[in-house]
């Protein structure tokens, strides 16, 4: 009796398989969850909202203050010409310091605080003036090995850091309606998609980032902020795919941009929209 019952289990479970494969749920026409925008969100239950105070109060302050002791901060001033000195750190510490500017916007809009806006916008300044004169933002690249931009993809992270920065634009853009890095980010994006995009190059990095796939035709959603229409595959889709998606959800182990509540909301029936490294790529590091 008992071997008839597991035979009949598994027959069923392999029917249900068949009928899965043969009609996957994107085909069954599942509706797209909606992001909604952080500005829009308030926390206040007893089990996140205490976790994003402290990171507020503890983590992103020490953020900044390890940013500036590791030379991360600048890293930015420096290939700005605004001192002197040589890069310091590894090739994707440009990211880190996205990372925390994003962490910033959250807590800017839910905690206003003028000591971190101004914090905040000294260290923008400094990364606008990294950019270089064709939009091109890479503190490792313009300090150290400036005739190298785009040789080694798969590991030395520029268009991650590009997707990094796009994030923490967004996420300042909306929290405090300041362009400064928004138009930043844009540029840059511009200079990417002349680069790389359809009948141009194509680049596959193996970061894990929305970047891997800023590089590539097919990226969606090409929606919210910035003048005039882009192909799906540009950068700036990126930009405006991050303005759509930013929600504070669930704290992830980035503490930087993780600490406030910053992270991916997730779609019925979605699909990966990159890929890098051979693999499908859903989730941040």
């Amino acid at each position: 009796m008992t071997l008839r019952i597991s035979l009949l289990v598994l027959t069923v479970l392999a029917t249900a398989a068949v009928t899965w494969a043969a009609n996957p749920p994107a085909a069954a026409g599942l509706v797209t969850l909606k992001a909604v925008p952080f500005t829009d969100v308030q926390i206040r239950d007893e089990f996140w909202a205490p976790r994003i105070e402290t990171g507020r109060t503890c983590s992103l302050p020490h953020n900044f203050k390890w940013c500036r002791q590791t030379g991360r901060f600048s890293n930015f001033a420096k290939a700005g010409k605004l001192m002197e000195g040589k890069f310091e750190g590894i090739y994707f510490n440009d990211s880190d310091v996205y990372k925390v500017l994003e962490g910033a916007g959250y807590s800017l809009h839910a905690h206003p605080d003028a000591d971190l806006d101004k914090q905040t916008d000294e260290v923008i300044a400094w990364i606008a003036a990294a950019q270089q004169p064709d939009g091109y933002l890479n503190t490792f690249y313009t300090l150290k090995e400036p005739g190298n931009r785009w040789t080694d993809l798969p590991v030395k992270h520029e268009l991650y850091c590009a997707g990094h920065l796009f994030e923490a634009a967004v996420a300042h853009w909306r929290a405090t309606g300041k362009r400064t890095l928004l138009d930043v980010a844009i540029r840059y994006a511009d200079y990417i998609a002349s680069i790389f995009g359809p009948d141009k190059r194509h680049g596959v990095p193996r970061g894990d980032r929305a970047c891997a796939g800023q590089a590539q035709p097919g990226y969606r959603r090409p929606q919210v902020p910035g003048p005039g229409e882009v192909f799906p595959g540009h950068p700036r889709a990126g930009i405006r795919e991050a303005a759509e998606d930013q929600r504070p959800e669930q704290p992830g182990p980035r503490a930087g941009d993780r600490a406030v509540g910053a992270d991916r909301p997730r779609r019925a029936g979605d699909v990966p929209v990159f890929r890098h490294g051979g693999r499908s790529g859903r989730d941040g590091r």
